[in-house]
C-alpha cells in the first residue's frame, strides 16, 4: 500500500481519445515561396519561416488555423474568406522591408564610412527606387568582397575628406544603364569596378575574380574574362574603356543566347533564308517589296503578311525567311502548319485548356500559320481558330500562306458565317501578295 500511494504522487490522469471528444480534421498545404498557400481558390499567409515547408490546415468557427506539422502548435489564423480568387495576408507574416533596408544601408556605411555610404545610398536610391533594397544587397556584396582593399574609412563624427577612391565611386553620372537582373549592381558601380579594384594584390587569381563576377550574376564575364584580360593589356586599354568592355561583352552575350533560344522556340520545320530565295523565278513578288517588310513595322504596328498562291512558287520560304530575320532582330516567332495548330487548339479545348492555350500563343510577337485551306476543318475547329484569331486581332502579328483567295475561303470552312470575320480580321491591318507562276519544285525535277 505504502508503494501505491508514493506511485501515485507521480501518476497523471490519462484521457483516452473517446474522452477529448470529435476530433476536427487537419488537412496540409504546402507554402510556395512567395508564403501563400492555397485553400479552396484563395490564399492565405504563413510565416516566411515556413517558405516551401507543409502546415496543418483545419477550419474551426469560420476561421482557417495554420498549425505546425511537427508540434501541432497553431502559427497562424485568418478570416475564412467566402469568395474566390482571395489573397489574405498578415504582414507580421513578413519581413520588415524598412528594417532590412535600414541595416544594409547600415552594413554599407560600416564598409565605406557613414558620409560616403548615405551618399552612396542616396544615389542608388534616386538611380533605382524600385529595385532599393535589391540594389543595396548587391552593392553590399561588392563591396565587402573588396573591403581590404578599401581606402580607411573615416568615423561617424570626423570632418576628415573622403578619400580619392571614394569621391571617385560616388561622383556618378546622371544617366545609367542596368545590367539584366535586379539583382546586379547597377552601370554606375560597375563603372568604377576598376578603380575600386585597381589595388587588388599581385597574387589574386582569375578564378577568384570569375567568381566574385558570378556572385553578381555576370556569367559571361567571368567566362571569358582571361580572354578579355590578355586583350586589355595587350591593348593597353584605360579602366574605363575596359569597364565598357566588360559589360558590352555581357550583354553581346546575353543577347546571342537569347536570339538562340528564341529560334529555337519558333520550331522553323528547315532553316530557310531570304539571301536563298530566287527572284529570278518567282516574279511576281520584287526584293524590294519584300526588303520592305524587314523593318518589321509590320510587327510594330501589329499588321499581317498574306501570301497567296499555288503551291511550290516559294509562300513558305518567305514566311519563314521573314521569320528568322525576325527572331535575329529579338522578336519572339512561332511557326506552325494549319493543320498542327488546329489540332492543338482541339485538344486544349477537349482538356478545357483554350483559353490557357490561345493565351500562349499571345506570348509570341509573330505567329506564322503555313499552309491554311490545303484540308478542311470541322464545326469545332473553325470556331476555336476564330477564337485565336480573334485574340491575336492588333495585339499580334500573323503570317498566313494560302493556296486559296479570300473569296474562296468558305470551301474549307463549309461556313461562310465563320469565313467572314476571320478574313475581316486578317486583312483590315494587312499586306497581300499574289503569288503565281510555275512551281520551283517541278521545275527542279524537270532539270534533273
Amino acid at each position: 500500500m505504502r508503494y501505491e500511494q508514493d506511485e501515485r504522487s507521480h501518476m497523471r490522469p490519462y484521457l483516452t481519445p473517446a474522452s477529448l471528444g470529435p476530433q476536427v480534421p487537419v488537412e496540409s498545404r504546402k507554402v510556395d515561396k512567395t508564403g501563400l498557400l492555397s485553400w479552396h481558390a484563395n490564399k492565405y499567409s504563413a510565416p516566411m519561416v515556413y517558405q516551401g515547408a507543409r502546415v496543418g490546415v483545419r477550419v474551426e468557427d469560420g476561421t482557417l488555423i495554420l498549425t505546425d506539422l511537427e508540434t501541432g502548435q497553431e502559427i497562424a489564423r485568418h478570416r475564412l474568406s467566402q469568395g474566390k480568387g482571395t489573397i489574405i495576408r498578415n504582414k507580421d507574416h513578413y519581413r520588415d522591408k524598412a528594417a532590412r533596408i535600414a541595416d544594409l544601408e547600415a552594413a554599407i556605411g560600416e564598409l565605406i564610412g557613414d558620409d560616403a555610404g548615405a551618399r552612396l545610398c542616396a544615389l542608388i536610391k534616386a538611380t533605382s527606387p524600385r529595385i532599393y533594397k535589391d540594389q543595396l544587397s548587391a552593392v553590399k556584396r561588392l563591396l565587402a568582397a573588396h573591403a581590404p582593399l578599401l581606402l580607411p574609412r573615416p568615423a561617424v563624427t570626423t570632418s576628415k575628406p573622403m578619400s580619392q577612391t571614394q569621391n571617385v565611386l560616388l561622383q556618378a553620372p546622371t544617366k545609367h544603364r542596368h545590367l539584366p537582373g535586379r539583382h546586379c549592381v547597377n552601370w554606375t558601380v560597375m563603372l568604377r569596378l576598376p578603380l575600386i579594384c585597381r589595388r587588388l594584390p599581385m597574387n589574386i587569381s582569375i578564378e577568384q575574380v570569375a567568381s566574385q563576377y558570378r556572385g553578381i550574376r555576370c556569367n559571361h564575364i567571368a567566362k571569358g574574362l582571361a580572354d578579355l584580360l590578355r586583350e586589355a593589356e595587350a591593348n593597353e586599354v584605360s579602366y574605363l574603356a575596359f569597364a565598357e568592355v566588360l559589360v558590352a561583352h555581357e550583354q553581346q552575350q546575353r543577347n546571342q543566347r537569347r536570339i538562340t533560344l528564341n529560334r529555337r522556340k519558333a520550331r522553323f520545320p528547315v532553316d530557310k533564308r531570304l539571301a536563298e530565295f530566287d527572284y529570278r523565278h518567282q516574279t511576281t513578288i520584287t526584293k524590294r517589296q519584300v526588303n520592305q517588310l524587314l523593318d518589321f513595322r509590320f510587327i510594330d504596328e501589329r499588321a499581317n503578311l498574306v501570301f497567296i498562291g499555288p503551291p511550290g512558287v516559294g509562300k513558305t520560304h518567305l514566311a519563314i525567311g521573314i521569320g528568322q530575320e525576325a527572331v535575329d532582330a529579338g522578336y519572339k516567332v512561332l511557326f506552325t502548319t494549319a493543320l498542327a495548330l488546329v489540332e492543338k487548339l482541339e485538344l486544349a479545348e477537349i482538356k478545357g485548356e483554350l483559353k490557357q492555350q490561345i493565351t500562349a500563343l499571345q506570348k509570341f510577337d509573330l505567329l506564322i500559320i503555313d499552309e491554311l485551306g490545303y484540308l478542311p476543318m470541322n464545326r469545332q475547329a473553325r470556331y476555336n481558330l476564330f477564337q485565336l484569331v480573334n485574340a491575336l486581332y492588333e495585339y499580334r502579328s500573323v503570317i498566313i500562306t494560302t493556296n486559296k483567295e479570300f473569296t474562296a475561303w468558305g470551301e474549307f470552312f463549309h461556313d461562310d458565317n465563320v469565313a467572314v470575320p476571320i478574313v475581316d480580321r486578317l486583312i483590315h491591318h494587312s499586306h497581300i501578295f499574289m503569288l503565281g507562276g510555275e512551281s520551283y519544285r517541278l521545275k527542279q525535277k524537270r532539270q534533273r
